[in-house]
């Protein structure tokens, strides 16, 4: 959303872009990370106390989450303030009140983002996962984010958001182990390769797919298929080949590595009953794959139902998304 027609906003925006560049500047890291540790540990209570008081809650935690709580990369200009808000089952149903509340706060408070809502139990069992497979998720999750990225960047966005943007792209290359990443507007995953390849290596075993390396085009038998590769929903993208043609959201990827991932995903539309049966005996040859398939299916599902109780409005996508989460979760546990 650009900002061509309010003379007052693109005012702002270039107060916010100056902003931005000054505090990315060494000698001001130390207010950076002031206001990190605040957003992180004092306004999450300042809130909570506000929530308690104003709807009368008997029981509720809230938690700071992403750059504000890592600290990775946060600047006061650009970093917002995302929250996972734990609720009691006697209190869950005062959701919406809640989160309008939080959206008029959001008038005042600039820097409040998004917001997740939680009962104890499914917060509980979401650490749980998390505990177990969470640096894979996570990493996985800053894959799917830089295509996420990339999508508003394909938008008419004003200086300040596509710099915003940009460097979202960097911090989730710098998590992932690349330093000095210089940001593309599009095609960043091609440069993912060998991250995703040491990501799937526990993976790879699998009786006798083990080392085979299929190519893209093998894996692809439906004519349905993007003669290009697989679309790969969760990633928002589509997996190609090395050799097939260029493609400005794909993932660069071997045929056994191609597999591996799909196998390790959830909310993936194969298209193909070839390709379906593949995945099959893939999960069914490999214990760890399907164990950390299991516990992916479910930490998405317990995060997706957190967005959809924190989001002031329904988005069209939500209710679809959630049903084939929970579908795949089903699947993954059956």
């Amino acid at each position: 959303m650009g900002n061509r027609g309010n003379p007052i906003k693109k005012i702002y925006s270039k107060f916010l872009l100056i902003g931005a560049h000054l505090f990315e500047m060494r000698v001001l890291y130390p207010i950076n990370s002031v206001f990190a540790w605040a957003y992180s540990e004092i306004l999450p209570i300042v809130i909570e106390n506000i929530l308690k008081i104003r709807f009368h809650l008997s029981e509720i935690k809230v938690l700071a989450r992403h750059s504000s709580k890592e600290r990775v990369g946060f600047n006061i200009f650009l970093s917002d303030l995302d929250l996972s808000l734990i609720l009691g089952q006697r209190d869950i149903s005062k959701c919406k009140d809640i989160i309008q509340f939080l959206s008029q706060l959001r008038r005042v408070v600039i820097f409040l983002g998004e917001v997740e809502i939680y009962s104890p139990e499914e917060y509980a069992k979401l650490e749980s996962c998390l505990s177990l497979n969470g640096a894979l998720y996570n990493s996985l999750r800053t894959i799917r984010k830089i295509r996420w990225i990339e999508a508003d960047l394909e938008k008419s966005l004003s200086t300040y958001h596509k710099y915003k943007a940009l460097r979202s792209i960097s911090i989730c290359f710098q998590k992932l182990g690349y330093t000095g990443y210089a940001a593309l507007v599009a095609g960043n995953l091609k440069n993912l390769t060998g991250v995703i390849s040491a990501l799937l290596k526990p993976y790879m075993e699998s009786g006798g797919l083990a080392g085979n390396a299929l190519s893209i085009n093998e894996l692809a038998i439906d004519e349905k298929l993007l003669s290009s590769g697989v679309p790969v929903d969760y990633f928002q993208c589509v997996l190609i080949n090395e050799s097939a043609a260029e493609n400005p959201y794909g993932l660069c990827l071997r045929g056994d590595l191609a597999l591996t991932l799909i196998s390790l995903t959830p909310l993936v539309h194969f298209h193909s009953n070839e390709l379906d049966k593949l995945v099959s005996l893939k999960r069914a040859s490999n214990m760890p794959l399907a164990q950390a398939w299991q516990s992916i299916c479910e930490i998405e599902y317990l995060i997706l139902s957190g967005v959809i109780r924190g989001s002031a409005t329904e988005q069209e996508w939500m209710t679809p998304s959630l049903i084939a989460v929970k579908n795949a979760y089903a699947a993954a546990t059956s």
